[in-house]
């Protein structure tokens, strides 16, 4: 299955809400950052393109 990297993971099916907190985990693990309770927005994961831009941020700030 082919997904855009702006495709809107969530309202498309791709991920339910169970699947966003492993995807947090997953993140969490993968990029070695602590995703803060007030950064668990939608805006933050709704699309590849942006968990890349959260990421990034997150790997400088740190």
């Amino acid at each position: 299955m082919d997904i855009s990297t702006s495709e809107d993971l969530l309202t498309s099916g791709l991920i339910d809400s169970m699947g966003a907190i492993q995807l947090v985990g997953f993140v969490e693990n993968r990029f070695h950052i602590k995703i803060p309770a007030e950064d668990l927005v939608v805006e933050n994961f709704i699309t590849i393109d942006a968990m890349c831009k959260y990421i990034k941020k997150s790997q400088r700030d740190n």
